[in-house]
């Protein structure tokens, strides 16, 4: 009984304190909703603002704010142009490609003109500076263009000529797309590729020989077609000027150049690897 009488003393001053607490706590929740509300009547008691004024119907756009030397020596993402583009904005990517040559040869061989790049041997010069342009038009064309210039003979100045300039329509009926323009034609396997490009250092003599110096590049239409087939099939046609004096060299579409092609693959499977 003692030890009851006891515990039951200890309790009854904790449990006056709880109160205590949560009384405390409900008055100041009290005090904080009477401040909410009286400061929500106030409010709306004062009188509504008056309308802005009617904007200018063409204002001047401000100029852009300089940006800081450091902010334009940070590194950008690639690509983060073309994220910012919106619609209806045409917006191509760009590209620049150097090719300089470097010529060592033999002082007879330099005399003849015999090295691989005649009437260039013993110098530094540039065979080829690309400028690129390329990108969508819209979802249904893609357009390319290219600048090349370039160092041919020795001692004379750089030249400048269009290389390709073409707009490929990608959503043509039956399957089919169409590439109009002046192209590298795709005859073979590398005189679509550029100087820049070539897996060697200059180009085959057979094609020099066969299409000239600057390979074949015409100017006319070009369509290819990927049926629908149970395996791989893209044909391809062609119709262009024939301004190539080395192999054509009629530059009339009364007697055009054609060009075809038809490409596959198999596949071979482990066991024929």
């Amino acid at each position: 009984m003692a030890t009851l009488a006891s515990v039951g003393l200890a309790w009854a001053p904790a449990a006056a304190q709880e109160v205590d607490a949560l009384r405390k706590e409900i008055e100041k929740l009290q005090k904080q909703l009477q401040s909410l509300t009286e400061r929500l009547q106030r409010m709306e008691s004062q009188p509504a603002p008056s309308a802005p004024p009617a904007a200018a119907p063409f204002p001047p756009a401000p100029g852009a704010p300089s940006a800081p030397l450091t902010d334009l020596a940070r590194p950008r993402q690639p690509f983060s142009l073309y994220a910012q583009r919106g619609g209806g904005q045409l917006l191509f990517d760009i590209g620049v490609v150097g090719d300089f040559v470097g010529n060592i040869t033999q002082a007879n061989v330099e005399k003849a003109r015999g090295g691989t790049f005649a009437g260039q041997e013993n110098r530094f010069f540039p065979r080829e500076v690309e400028l690129s342009l390329f990108g969508q038009v819209d979802p249904y064309a893609y357009a390319e263009v290219r600048v090349e210039a370039g160092e041919g003979v020795r001692g004379a100045e750089a030249t400048v000529n269009l290389a390709e300039a073409s707009v490929t329509m990608l959503t043509l009926p039956f399957g089919t797309q169409a590439k109009l323009g002046q192209m590298r034609n795709r005859f073979g396997y590398t005189n679509m590729i550029h100087e820049h490009d070539l897996p060697w250092i200059d180009r085959p003599n057979v094609l020099r020989n066969f299409l000239g110096g600057e390979g074949l590049t015409e100017r006319g239409v070009e369509v290819t077609i990927v049926p629908d087939l149970p395996f791989y099939l893209e044909g391809l046609a062609g119709v262009f000027d024939g301004d190539n004096e080395t192999a054509f060299g009629r530059g009339t579409l009364r007697v055009p150049l054609f060009t075809g092609r038809l490409r596959t693959f198999l596949e071979l499977g482990d066991a024929n690897a």
